[in-house]
């Protein structure tokens, strides 16, 4: 049995056989299989639709409220609603315009992080100017895209007015402190929310294997790049001669506290002095490590063009994550205004 709220609110949606069966090419996220289970199809037209559907009190209260508030702040950073269809006494479909999903590809490039946050923060600033909060930041509920200026924010089911926390529910990584301790939501909660996302999406595989603590491992050839994927480390064995050559083995390595410049996935033998190469297939293979070696120290370069700027962003992220609401940023305009300040300097 509904609560009269709720009926009252599905009374506006008719009762239709036009459903998401048009669509093809279905996809369900499976981060939202519990209660507001959401799909992604394409129509033959080409173009794409997101679909949620809802059934019982509990999903109905939150996806009715996602539509309110789609329906009163019109901006084209948040979904455009195309159709709702109340199906049965107790559910309801809605269909979003939507895109071709974009596949992210770690690490990220610092400069497109930096434009999609600004972006992403200003489609928040959005919803705090309209009086309102996401409350459920996190990286699930962004549609992220090549251009940075085309990203949309979405997953608008447990939004609010700044106040007292009105759902139980949340994301438990991004969630602010006083969201878990149950206190009162500000702007700020959602820039401590966007500040955790922000830093989360900044460090994942950015820094090279060969920077990594002792037993961090150089990793797959799959991360090293296509290039120096066609020179693994078994095509260059035949460096070291069974009885003779250089040991450039983990140990010598180990000594200073490094990693190795390239991958040692092979025994290496014990050291008896150098020796010539034996015939032109050995001069090839030492020319090959030695290529490996310019390709994987390409590869730290590239990585780390931006540690200069690194402190600082982690000094905004910090600022954003201030246990203290006080002490954050006060709103997503602010955050958004921060890191555009350090665009600038990336792009200087």
């Amino acid at each position: 049995m509904l609560s009269r709220e709720i009926e009252a609110a599905l009374a506006e949606h008719r009762r239709t056989g036009f459903l998401y069966n048009p669509l093809s090419d279905l996809r369900r996220l499976s981060t939202f299989q519990v209660g507001l289970p959401t799909w992604i199809g394409q129509r033959s037209e080409g173009s794409f639709e997101l679909v949620r559907e809802a059934g019982g009190e509990v999903a109905l209260e939150l996806l009715l409220n996602e539509l309110r508030v789609v329906q009163s702040v019109d901006d084209p950073s948040l979904p455009r609603l195309l159709w709702t269809a109340r199906t049965g006494a107790e559910g309801l479909k809605v269909g979003y315009a939507w895109r071709a999903v974009h596949k992210l590809t770690y690490p990220l490039d610092l400069r497109w992080l930096l434009r999609s946050f600004i972006a992403l923060a200003k489609s928040v600033a959005v919803l705090h100017r309209a009086n309102l909060l996401h409350a459920d930041l996190k990286p699930e509920a962004v549609s992220w895209a090549e251009d940075p200026q085309q990203t949309l924010l979405w997953d608008l089911r447990m939004a609010q007015a700044p106040g007292p926390r009105a759902y139980e529910a949340f994301s438990a990584r991004f969630a602010a402190p006083e969201q878990v301790a149950g206190g009162e939501l500000s702007p700020s909660s959602d820039v401590y929310a966007l500040g955790v996302m922000l830093y989360s999406l900044f460090i994942r595989d950015r820094f090279p294997a060969i920077l990594l603590p002792k037993g961090g491992g150089a990793g797959p050839p799959s991360k090293i790049g296509p290039r120096q994927a066609a020179l693994s480390a078994d095509s260059v064995v035949c460096l070291f001669d069974e009885d003779e050559g250089t040991d450039f083995g983990p140990d010598v390595f180990r000594a200073n506290n490094v990693g190795p410049p390239i991958p040692m996935q092979m025994a290496m033998p014990k050291p008896r002095g150098p020796a010539a190469p034996r015939s032109s297939s050995d001069r090839q293979a030492i020319l090959g490590a030695k290529i490996l070696f310019a390709l994987e120290l390409d590869r730290v370069l590239q990585r780390t063009l931006d540690i200069g700027l690194a402190k600082e962003l982690l000094a905004v992220i910090e600022r954003a994550t201030a246990q203290k609401p006080a002490e954050r940023y006060q709103d997503a305009a602010a955050f958004a205004e921060a890191l555009a300040k350090l665009l600038v300097r990336t792009e200087g």
